[in-house]
């Protein structure tokens, strides 16, 4: 009875010391993100402009005005501005608004997938070796240094090249190159979660590990995941652009953004925006995402929290 009673209160201020803390960063965040995110002119235009081309993208089959794929030699490469052809046509007569709309849909797809896939595994295998260390932080590092080793566009190149071209082999081509990123970043973060005072109170008052990776150091490692994955979503939409460039991607006629620009590269000199349209949506898109990924790292950073 002694022990019980002993315990008790003890377990009762573990369960209670988390929330309101949680209280005043939720109370806190919306401000920031409202403040930072909002606020930022250039970090709300990213914002718009991802909205525009996800919905874009969503939408595809009900706002693009003509069919993506429907060939019409009369028509082909008129400038932008033509009646009828916002952005022009390529160089079959294809509606170049239309390919970017639904190249969108394949674009956007196959990077937030290979993100998602390499978020899981990768946060898996960075919780393993970060909070374990030891000989289980060896081993897994030892392998994603030999990932790390090689450049990371070359890397998706090979392992595509090996698989053969395709929209799922060039995800999972993609999401090799991303794995080890996201390992180190949730290795680096365990590290030093576990080491903190509220760990080691949930250790002494019995708590499990699976109890403690779940109930804190996953949730104390979120907004540095949620920043990771924005800006690394943009560095996904390059690499996947770059493969279909090189052919080892989506393959033609399927409509998508590098694609598109390899295609156009040969009525650069007669038709220039065949292939600047589709770059410049690369490039916009890319820039939006580390726009909102930084606004989002000042928004979620505990350090600029006033509490």
């Amino acid at each position: 009875m002694v022990n019980n009673v002993e315990v008790k209160p003890r377990m009762e201020n573990h369960n209670t010391a988390i929330p309101p803390t949680r209280r005043i960063v939720d109370r806190t965040l919306r401000r920031r993100l409202r403040k930072r995110v909002i606020s930022d002119p250039f970090a709300f235009a990213a914002l718009i402009l991802l909205m525009v081309v996800t919905l874009g993208a969503i939408f595809a089959p009900l706002v693009a005005p003509y069919d993506p794929y429907a060939v019409n030699n009369a028509i082909r490469l008129k400038p932008p501005g033509t009646p009828g052809y916002i952005l022009g046509t390529d160089e079959i007569g294809r509606d170049i608004l239309s390919r970017l709309l639904w190249g969108g849909r394949v674009s956007l797809r196959v990077a937030i997938m290979a993100v998602v896939i390499a978020l899981i595994v990768g946060v898996g295998l960075g919780l393993l070796a970060g909070f374990f260390g030891g000989f289980i932080d060896h081993i897994i590092m030892r392998i994603l240094d030999v990932v790390l080793a090689f450049p990371y566009i070359l890397l998706a190149i090979g392992i595509a090249t090996v698989l053969g071209p395709g929209i799922t082999n060039a995800i999972l081509a993609i999401t090799v190159i991303t794995i080890p990123v996201f390992a180190r970043l949730m290795r680096a973060t365990a590290m030093s979660i576990r080491e903190q005072d509220f760990v080691q109170a949930a250790r002494a008052v019995g708590a499990s590990t699976p109890r403690i990776l779940i109930r804190h150091v996953l949730p104390n490692s979120v907004s540095v995941l949620i920043v990771y994955a924005t800006l690394e979503t943009g560095r996904m939409v390059i690499a996947a652009a770059s493969l279909s460039f090189l052919g080892l991607g989506i393959q033609p006629p399927e409509a998508d953004w590098g694609a598109m620009l390899a295609t156009g590269r040969a009525s650069l000199t007669i038709a220039p925006h065949v292939a600047t349209i589709p770059g410049l949506v690369i490039f916009a898109v890319t820039l939006a995402l580390n726009l909102v990924g930084e606004a989002l790292r000042d928004a979620l950073d505990p350090r600029s929290i006033n509490l």
